[in-house]
Protein backbone atom coordinates (compact mmCIF):
# COMPACT_ATOMS: atom_id res chain seq x y z
CA UNK A 1 0.00 0.00 0.00
CA UNK A 2 1.51 3.96 -0.41
CA UNK A 3 0.55 4.20 3.19
CA UNK A 4 4.13 1.52 3.37
CA UNK A 5 6.03 4.57 2.04
CA UNK A 6 6.59 8.12 3.78
CA UNK A 7 6.90 10.93 0.77
CA UNK A 8 8.60 13.51 3.30
CA UNK A 9 12.22 11.91 1.86
CA UNK A 10 11.23 13.41 -1.45
CA UNK A 11 12.06 17.03 -2.54
CA UNK A 12 9.34 19.38 -2.23
CA UNK A 13 8.81 18.93 -5.93
CA UNK A 14 8.47 15.00 -6.05
CA UNK A 15 6.37 15.43 -2.91
CA UNK A 16 3.71 17.48 -5.08
CA UNK A 17 4.28 15.14 -8.03
CA UNK A 18 3.72 11.40 -5.26
CA UNK A 19 0.53 13.71 -3.64
CA UNK A 20 -1.02 13.61 -7.64
CA UNK A 21 0.06 10.01 -8.68
CA UNK A 22 -1.38 8.78 -5.07
CA UNK A 23 -4.78 10.64 -6.39
CA UNK A 24 -3.78 8.30 -9.59
CA UNK A 25 -4.03 10.99 -11.66
CA UNK A 26 -2.03 9.43 -14.33
CA UNK A 27 -4.75 6.43 -14.32
CA UNK A 28 -7.75 9.33 -15.07
CA UNK A 29 -6.27 10.76 -17.84
CA UNK A 30 -5.76 14.17 -15.83
CA UNK A 31 -1.96 13.82 -15.73
CA UNK A 32 0.93 12.05 -17.91
CA UNK A 33 0.27 8.70 -18.41
CA UNK A 34 3.17 7.26 -17.92
CA UNK A 35 5.84 7.10 -14.85
CA UNK A 36 9.33 6.62 -14.08
CA UNK A 37 10.49 5.90 -10.33
CA UNK A 38 14.00 6.01 -10.22
CA UNK A 39 16.80 5.52 -7.22
CA UNK A 40 18.57 3.01 -6.16
CA UNK A 41 17.14 -0.98 -5.44
CA UNK A 42 15.33 -0.88 -2.09
CA UNK A 43 15.27 2.09 -1.36
CA UNK A 44 11.27 2.55 -2.10
CA UNK A 45 10.93 2.82 -5.56
CA UNK A 46 9.54 -0.81 -5.71
CA UNK A 47 7.37 -0.19 -3.20
CA UNK A 48 5.88 3.35 -4.62
CA UNK A 49 5.22 1.21 -7.42
CA UNK A 50 3.49 -1.81 -6.12
CA UNK A 51 1.37 0.76 -3.93
CA UNK A 52 0.46 2.40 -6.98
CA UNK A 53 -0.69 -0.98 -8.75
CA UNK A 54 -2.41 -1.93 -5.66
CA UNK A 55 -3.90 1.52 -5.57
CA UNK A 56 -4.45 0.95 -9.59
CA UNK A 57 -6.61 -2.56 -8.36
CA UNK A 58 -8.64 -0.91 -5.60
CA UNK A 59 -10.06 1.21 -8.29
CA UNK A 60 -11.24 -1.83 -10.41
CA UNK A 61 -8.57 -1.95 -12.76
CA UNK A 62 -6.22 -4.39 -14.25
CA UNK A 63 -2.63 -4.29 -13.39
CA UNK A 64 0.23 -6.44 -14.94
CA UNK A 65 3.44 -6.53 -13.07
CA UNK A 66 6.60 -7.94 -14.74
CA UNK A 67 10.38 -7.69 -14.16
CA UNK A 68 12.49 -5.61 -17.14
CA UNK A 69 14.42 -9.38 -17.48
CA UNK A 70 10.84 -10.96 -17.86
CA UNK A 71 10.13 -7.96 -19.98
CA UNK A 72 12.67 -8.66 -22.35
CA UNK A 73 12.62 -12.42 -22.49
CA UNK A 74 8.72 -12.44 -23.37
CA UNK A 75 9.08 -9.79 -25.81
CA UNK A 76 11.80 -11.65 -27.63
CA UNK A 77 9.51 -14.84 -27.33
CA UNK A 78 7.14 -13.08 -29.32
CA UNK A 79 8.75 -10.83 -31.77
CA UNK A 80 6.97 -10.55 -34.79
CA UNK A 81 4.79 -13.34 -34.59
CA UNK A 82 1.51 -13.29 -35.89
CA UNK A 83 -0.37 -14.46 -32.79
CA UNK A 84 0.68 -13.43 -29.51
CA UNK A 85 0.23 -15.12 -26.10
CA UNK A 86 -1.80 -14.26 -23.13
CA UNK A 87 1.22 -12.75 -21.25
CA UNK A 88 2.19 -10.27 -24.18
CA UNK A 89 -1.60 -9.11 -24.48
CA UNK A 90 -1.79 -8.26 -20.99
CA UNK A 91 1.42 -6.43 -21.35
CA UNK A 92 -0.57 -4.35 -24.20
CA UNK A 93 -4.05 -4.02 -22.91
CA UNK A 94 -3.78 -4.04 -18.85
CA UNK A 95 -5.06 -1.26 -17.54
CA UNK A 96 -1.34 -0.71 -15.83
CA UNK A 97 1.65 -2.11 -16.61
CA UNK A 98 4.58 -2.24 -13.98
CA UNK A 99 7.78 -2.72 -15.37
CA UNK A 100 10.73 -3.58 -13.06
CA UNK A 101 14.02 -2.68 -12.63
CA UNK A 102 13.88 -0.66 -16.11
CA UNK A 103 17.09 -1.06 -18.50
CA UNK A 104 19.04 -2.49 -15.33
CA UNK A 105 20.20 -5.44 -17.71
CA UNK A 106 21.92 -4.95 -20.67
CA UNK A 107 20.38 -5.57 -24.22
CA UNK A 108 21.78 -6.00 -27.44
CA UNK A 109 19.32 -7.11 -29.74
CA UNK A 110 17.83 -4.46 -31.65
CA UNK A 111 14.79 -5.39 -32.83
CA UNK A 112 13.81 -6.64 -29.10
CA UNK A 113 14.54 -2.98 -28.04
CA UNK A 114 12.60 -1.90 -31.05
CA UNK A 115 9.60 -4.12 -30.08
CA UNK A 116 9.71 -2.83 -26.33
CA UNK A 117 9.44 0.48 -27.54
CA UNK A 118 6.30 -0.35 -29.97
CA UNK A 119 4.67 -1.67 -26.87
CA UNK A 120 5.32 0.74 -24.76
CA UNK A 121 4.26 3.64 -27.67
CA UNK A 122 1.14 1.97 -28.28
CA UNK A 123 0.07 1.55 -24.98
CA UNK A 124 0.73 5.55 -24.20
CA UNK A 125 -0.83 6.69 -27.96
CA UNK A 126 -3.92 4.19 -26.60
CA UNK A 127 -4.32 5.97 -23.48
CA UNK A 128 -4.02 9.78 -25.04
CA UNK A 129 -6.32 8.76 -27.65
CA UNK A 130 -8.75 7.49 -25.58
CA UNK A 131 -8.59 10.36 -23.17
CA UNK A 132 -9.34 12.97 -26.04
CA UNK A 133 -11.97 11.07 -27.41
CA UNK A 134 -13.41 10.54 -23.59
CA UNK A 135 -13.47 14.08 -23.39
CA UNK A 136 -14.75 14.93 -27.00
CA UNK A 137 -17.74 12.45 -26.08
CA UNK A 138 -18.35 11.38 -22.54
CA UNK A 139 -20.81 8.52 -24.11
CA UNK A 140 -17.40 7.20 -24.98
CA UNK A 141 -15.74 5.25 -21.96
CA UNK A 142 -11.93 6.10 -21.33
CA UNK A 143 -9.68 3.15 -21.54
CA UNK A 144 -6.22 3.98 -19.66
CA UNK A 145 -3.15 2.13 -20.43
CA UNK A 146 -0.68 3.52 -17.82
CA UNK A 147 2.91 2.24 -17.81
CA UNK A 148 4.81 2.13 -14.53
CA UNK A 149 8.48 1.76 -14.42
CA UNK A 150 11.48 1.59 -11.68
CA UNK A 151 14.65 1.91 -12.57
CA UNK A 152 18.15 2.95 -10.77
CA UNK A 153 19.08 5.35 -14.03
CA UNK A 154 17.08 8.15 -15.73
CA UNK A 155 16.41 7.52 -19.13
CA UNK A 156 19.47 9.59 -20.42
CA UNK A 157 21.71 6.88 -18.54
CA UNK A 158 19.83 3.95 -20.26
CA UNK A 159 22.14 3.97 -22.88
CA UNK A 160 24.51 3.11 -21.00
CA UNK A 161 22.72 -1.01 -20.88
CA UNK A 162 20.87 -0.36 -24.43
CA UNK A 163 23.90 -1.30 -26.25
CA UNK A 164 22.24 0.67 -29.85
CA UNK A 165 22.77 3.04 -31.64
CA UNK A 166 21.34 6.25 -29.31
CA UNK A 167 18.48 7.36 -31.73
CA UNK A 168 16.93 3.94 -31.14
CA UNK A 169 17.86 4.17 -27.66
CA UNK A 170 16.02 7.85 -27.42
CA UNK A 171 12.80 6.22 -29.13
CA UNK A 172 12.28 4.39 -25.71
CA UNK A 173 13.77 7.15 -23.12
CA UNK A 174 11.47 10.03 -24.51
CA UNK A 175 8.18 7.86 -23.23
CA UNK A 176 9.49 8.62 -19.74
CA UNK A 177 10.40 12.48 -19.98
CA UNK A 178 8.47 15.05 -19.81
CA UNK A 179 6.25 14.97 -22.04
CA UNK A 180 4.83 11.79 -21.38
CA UNK A 181 5.61 11.05 -17.77
CA UNK A 182 6.01 11.81 -14.23
CA UNK A 183 9.64 11.55 -13.13
CA UNK A 184 10.56 10.98 -9.60
CA UNK A 185 13.51 10.04 -7.79
CA UNK A 186 13.16 8.03 -5.02
CA UNK A 187 15.63 7.93 -1.91
CA UNK A 188 14.23 6.59 1.32
CA UNK A 189 17.85 7.23 3.20
CA UNK A 190 16.71 11.23 3.16
CA UNK A 191 15.61 11.94 6.08
CA UNK A 192 13.34 15.02 6.67
CA UNK A 193 15.12 17.70 8.58
CA UNK A 194 13.89 17.98 11.87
Amino acid sequence: RLSDFNPACLSEEDQEKYKRLSKLSFLYGKDKPNVLLYGLSDLGREKVAIGLGDACCRAEKEVFYITYKKFADTMLLHCGKPKPNKIYSSLLKSNCLIIDKFAEQTLYDESLLGSMTQLIEERTNSHLDSYILHKRNPDKPFVPRCTIVTSSFQPVDWTNNMIQDSKKTYSIARLFYQNYATTIHIDETNKPDS
